[in-house]
């Protein structure tokens, strides 16, 4: 599941993904993004990854086709999680992902808010 967290304001959006990503997930979250797109213009956001599980197939595809319309639409993008896939399927994601990405250990949590911060 996804929670937006409160720090999240104009540009800045915080998330918790938590769990087994679902296609319903991602049907309740894409709507805020775009809106906040439309009303912000390119956003800076932290995600942060809480016991994650793999994702449905079908929340998988919906990140596919959120990230190729709206990659562009991102101009920084903290990734906070505590396991070692975590921070290699980031780096792996970087080629393909038009904004500035950036992987942090759930201890740098404050490090990641203030790299996020830069450049607004």
């Amino acid at each position: 599941m996804f929670e937006i967290l409160p720090e999240t304001h104009g540009r800045i959006v915080g998330l918790k993904a938590s769990g087994k990503l679902t296609h319903e997930d991602y049907q309740a979250i894409i709507p805020e993004l775009e809106k906040r797109i439309t009303e912000e213009g390119k956003l800076h956001v932290l995600v942060i990854l809480e016991e994650l599980h793999m994702p449905e197939m079908s929340a998988m595809w919906d990140e596919l086709k959120f990230d190729a319309k709206h990659g562009k639409d991102f101009d920084r993008c903290a990734i906070v999680g505590d396991r070692k896939w975590e921070k290699w399927m980031v780096n792996l994601s970087k080629p393909f992902f038009p904004s500035n990405i950036k992987y942090f250990d759930a201890a740098e949590l404050d490090k990641a808010w203030e790299w996020l911060k830069e450049d607004l």
